[in-house]
């Protein structure tokens, strides 16, 4: 348990740190020249980055270990948003999103972690603790962010970097060791994906995976913008109803999720997450009442907190475990591909309209909830890897 809680803290502060910037980077990078196409690509150039280094990433972390690998993680997010304090110029505050992209595998290293130290059964409450690391850091995190920008238009940046130098020291001093070099894989990990795509089981969970996560970054990366042009948001007033989200994934992924996938198992409570979640969207696209748009973020949010842990807990099952973070690398890739896919998405339909790329997103999620429905049961089922 206290290796468990050393890697769950280490994520809490590292996601504290990037909730910050969440409220403020639309505006901070039009401040520098963007144009609104030119926000939706910096948002998914983390992701394109994340996308390409992701698998060597996580392949990386079964060869050498998972705690050089986070730590390693945890520098790169300090430099990325050194650059962005630093950045005078649309370009640079580009270039900081492709630096955090390219190290970041603290997500990835710690699923990987996380599958090595708990029984399959455990997985879904130890991912659901991993989700409410990531909640109670998205509490904090856009809360401060908000207050920062009080003080000034680089102080969420440089707050988010204190808070990473922090996370890396955390993870150097109290992150043990669960993967040695003795159970290492060859390299060249993305030569893997489409083995893996090809797999009955595995295959199917990583395609839901990746039009969850495509929905998601349509939500995600348009927040700030909605808000803002639809209800006249600021950023105090984003900043404070992410936090409301991060309270309301804290609350679904430690309570409430784990004693509801006892009762249905994972299938169902993907199927059954995405279709609240769904429910959220197209409830939030449709409304003009602030007040109701608020509120629209509790199904949003418990419908993603319930998808999202389940997925990451059918895919370590289906793993084997020397390609346990091999698995978690290319999953973390598809992910990352939907958060590309998201914020090009939605910032194209949204200069169509501003609530047409929530209901697209919403209404896409229903037909990805009926499509979980297929697929089987991956407990006590280890797929042959052929790789």
């Amino acid at each position: 348990m206290r290796a468990l809680l050393a890697v769950l803290g280490t994520i809490f502060v590292s996601l504290m740190g990037f909730g910050i910037i969440i409220p403020i980077l639309p505006k901070y990078a039009q401040e520098r020249g963007a144009t609104q196409w030119e926000v939706g690509v910096i948002f998914a150039s983390f992701s394109i980055a994340q996308m390409l280094a992701s698998p060597y990433l996580g392949g990386l972390s079964d060869r050498i270990g998972r705690r050089p690998v986070l730590v390693f993680s945890m520098f790169g997010s300090v430099a990325s948003f050194a650059i962005l304090a630093l950045a005078t110029s649309m370009p640079l505050v580009l270039l900081s999103r492709v630096v955090d992209g390219l190290s970041a595998a603290s997500v990835v290293t710690a699923r990987a972690y996380i599958a090595d130290l708990l029984a399959e059964h455990e997985r879904a409450k130890g991912y659901g603790m991993m989700g409410a690391a990531f909640g109670l850091g998205f509490i904090a995190g856009p809360a401060i962010g908000g207050q920062l920008a009080r003080i000034g238009p680089t102080a969420p940046a440089w707050g988010a970097a204190g808070l990473s130098l922090i996370a890396m020291i955390l993870a150097w001093l109290y992150v043990s060791e669960t993967q040695h070099a003795s159970q290492a894989r060859g390299p060249n990990p993305l030569r893997h994906a489409p083995g893996m795509l090809g797999r009955p089981i595995l295959g199917r969970i990583l395609f839901v995976n990746l039009l969850v996560w495509s929905c998601f970054a349509v939500y995600h990366s348009t927040f700030p913008e909605f808000g803002m042009k639809q209800f006249g948001f600021k950023e105090w007033h984003l900043g404070n109803i992410l936090a409301l989200v991060g309270g309301t994934a804290v609350v679904t992924q430690l309570y409430i999720m784990p004693r509801l996938v006892k009762l249905y198992g994972e299938r169902s409570c993907i199927a059954g997450g995405l279709a609240v979640c769904a429910l959220g969207l197209v409830g939030a696209a449709t409304t003009r009442d602030s007040n109701l748009f608020i509120a629209m973020a509790v199904p949003i949010t418990v419908g993603g907190a319930f998808a999202s842990p389940c997925l990451t807990s059918l895919l370590s099952q289906t793993a084997g475990k020397h390609e346990m973070g091999l698995v978690q690398g290319v999953a973390n890739s598809l992910e990352s591909l939907g958060r590309i896919i998201g914020p090009l998405w939605g910032y194209m339909i949204m200069a169509k309209g501003i609530s047409l790329a929530w209901l697209s997103a919403g209404l896409v999620m229903v037909g990805v909830a009926a499509f979980a429905l297929t697929m089987k049961p991956a407990a006590n089922t280890i797929e042959a890897t052929g790789v």
